[in-house]
């Protein structure tokens, strides 16, 4: 386990039972998942697109779901849950990242219409985005 919390520090946050059973459920993203707030503060899980069938464990993600209930879609393209945990969740925390950044830099961009004649008011900027890159672009 000591092997695991080295290749994704974030396993030091959980407790041994916590992190054996994201360890034996791996191959498992939902399950995983009901794990993932212990690892990233604010973050709920994340939303999976439908599996092919019925029988099938949906590993491509679409979004991020907040503690909060806010959905934060994924820029570019769809993420993908393969190989060995820690590892995913490692791309996991890179795509968190450049999404984050995507949404801020795109706030910023469009803050600079607040109040023109064109543009949308303030309140109504704020709804457009996640509450925390609404705060920091303000």
């Amino acid at each position: 386990m000591e092997q695991k919390k080295k290749s994704f520090p974030r396993f030091y946050f959980l407790s041994n039972q916590s992190l054996l059973t994201i360890l034996s459920n791996g191959t498992n993203p939902p399950k995983v998942c009901e794990f993932i707030g212990d690892c990233f503060d604010g973050l709920k899980s994340i939303i999976f697109n439908p599996a092919a069938s019925v029988n099938e464990i949906p590993k491509t993600a679409n979004a991020l779901l907040s503690k909060d209930g806010e959905v934060v879609p994924f820029t570019v393209e769809d993420f993908t849950c393969d190989g060995a945990v820690e590892n995913w969740l490692s791309r996991l925390e890179q795509k968190m990242r450049h999404t984050l950044y995507e949404v801020l830099d795109q706030s910023k961009a469009t803050s600079d219409f607040w109040d023109n004649i064109d543009g949308k008011n303030r309140e109504d900027w704020c709804a457009d985005y996640p509450s925390q890159c609404a705060l920091l672009t303000t």
